[in-house]
């Protein structure tokens, strides 16, 4: 009968094929529909941006605006009035254009509030805006140089060695950039018009005070030719000085020679020694043998000849 010859057939096949138990059998399969491999339908994204807690969010159609948000950059977009679209897709071109413009408006008030401090600072001098004008590089250098004169006139001191060593980077930059003869005249623009050579001249002229006998008048020249000297050594020191290094003292390693232009100190030099001691009264040899002011005739050669 049929039903004899499917019975044989079975136990045809048993007989061939190797005996596995269950248990190793379901360890080795699988089924289709297990709750972790079953396939499933592939769900499309959200196209609304739904956060799971509510806080500080107000649901629209498309859009969602938030008002704070834990990332700083797609809270500063918002701030600028972007919005947060596709899930965390930001549009950060117009983050970029916000940040970039907010950095120019920063630049350009910080520019104009340094232009502002250098033509309200009580020792700026003629061409000095024009000199800051050229860049930030040379702005920041102007202020420097319009500082430098009110610390040594009031106070006897220079810069901060931060200070100092911004602009003397500033220099060594423009040296190595082909720019040492925007530096060289910016330093000789400011050497020849900076407004502390009138206060010591005018100092120096309080001492002739035709009212004192000539001993009184000689004792009191010393005395004011003795506090500029001072101030002087200072204000030397921290544009050309050797030991720290000058602002401008990298002029003389090759620009200087090459140009053959005046060194930087002996620029300093010859415009205080026009400005305050070029004057018929203080030929008097007798009283530079002071030992108060020794050391300052023997710095300019017009006095050591008299």
């Amino acid at each position: 009968s049929v039903a004899a010859m499917e019975g044989h057939s079975r136990a045809a096949q048993d007989s061939v094929q190797p005996k596995v138990s269950t248990g190793i059998i379901d360890r080795l399969w699988i089924p289709t529909t297990h709750p972790f491999l079953a396939e499933r339908p592939i769900e499309k994204a959200p196209t609304t941006f739904q956060p799971a807690f509510d806080q500080g969010f107000s649901y629209k159609d498309e859009v969602v605006e938030a008002k704070t948000h834990p990332d700083p950059r797609i809270q500063l977009l918002l701030n600028k009035g972007g919005a947060v679209t596709d899930g965390l897709d930001v549009n950060w071109s117009h983050y970029t254009k916000c940040a970039v413009r907010s950095e120019e408006s920063s630049r350009a008030n910080l520019q104009e509030r340094d232009m502002k401090a250098i033509e309200e600072h009580p020792y700026t001098y003629p061409r000095a805006l024009e000199m800051a004008a050229r860049s930030e590089g040379y702005t920041f250098l102007v202020k420097c140089l319009c500082e430098l004169q009110y610390l040594v006139q009031m106070a006897k001191s220079s810069l901060t060695d931060t200070v100092l060593d911004t602009c003397r980077l500033f220099v060594q930059f423009q040296s190595q950039t082909g720019g040492e003869a925007d530096v060289y005249q910016a330093l000789n623009t400011f050497v020849s018009n900076a407004t502390i050579w009138q206060e010591w001249c005018d100092f120096v002229d309080q001492a002739r005070d035709p009212s004192l006998e000539e001993v009184n008048a000689t004792a009191t020249l010393i005395e004011h030719l003795e506090v500029v000297w001072k101030r002087y050594v200072v204000f030397e020191r921290a544009l050309c000085g050797v030991d720290p290094v000058g602002i401008f003292s990298r002029l003389n390693e090759r620009y200087v020679p090459r140009c053959r232009l005046p060194r930087v100190e002996t620029l300093l030099r010859d415009i205080f020694y026009r400005r305050i001691l070029a004057r018929p009264d203080l030929k008097d040899a007798d009283m530079w043998k002071d030992e108060r002011i020794r050391d300052m005739r023997s710095y300019f050669p017009e006095l050591q000849k008299l």
